[in-house]
């Protein structure tokens, strides 16, 4: 079953946490249509985590417990809360255009009866604009692989700049920092960090076409 294999195949969205479940529950409430679950979710993520950039492996539940993180986390708890909610969704990561600059960034999608839609809770937006660029679809080892990717293909067309201060209002990473392309960092911590350091990355699951 498709939204079997949504719901149970990334161990860092622990959909079926009795914490995930009773928030999805809660922010469900009685309401049949999907949009608007999937909205109302947007929101309380939005609302409810503090934008701070974090170093790590993103887990939904260390995420609702600690309120705090960047777009992999703001989007890691939204896809455990849809999904435990019933509504299948994934992880997109590509760029997002801000100020002239294109930064790595992630955000979720939901499917709802037609097609998949864009959400960003990071930034508040439902559904997400246009200035998202999505590269990839799937968990922490696809991330990895665009991470790399954007890093070598920046580093030589040399297109962004080092950015000092995002804000709160649109969290985003910058693709250089220090002088050392960041997405190189990201990509050497997170493989450490799941054990995948030199292996392939794990196969996700298909999505509906």
């Amino acid at each position: 079953e498709f939204f079997g294999q949504l719901g149970t195949r990334d161990e860092m969205l622990e959909v079926r946490s009795p914490e995930i479940q009773q928030l999805a529950r809660r922010l469900r409430g009685m309401e049949a249509n999907p949009r608007v679950v999937a909205e109302r979710i947007n929101d309380w993520v939005h609302d409810s985590l503090k934008k701070e950039i974090t170093v790590g492996v993103p887990s939904a539940l260390a995420t609702l417990h600690a309120r705090v993180g960047d777009c992999n986390e703001h989007t890691q708890l939204y896809v455990a809360l849809a999904r435990a909610s019933g509504i299948p969704a994934s992880v997109a990561a590509g760029l997002a255009y801000l100020d002239g600059k294109f930064y790595y960034h992630a955000w979720p999608e939901v499917w709802l009866g037609s097609r998949w839609v864009a959400a960003d809770p990071t930034f508040g937006q439902f559904p997400a604009d246009a200035s998202h660029l999505r590269f990839t679809v799937g968990g922490l080892g696809r991330q990895a692989e665009l991470l790399l990717q954007c890093g070598v293909r920046y580093a030589e067309q040399d297109q962004v700049d080092r950015v000092r201060e995002v804000g709160e209002r649109r969290d985003a990473r910058p693709a250089v920092e220090g002088g050392v392309p960041r997405v190189h960092q990201v990509e050497v911590r997170r493989r450490r960090a799941l054990g995948h350091l030199g292996d392939h990355p794990p196969a996700e699951a298909a999505r509906p076409l």
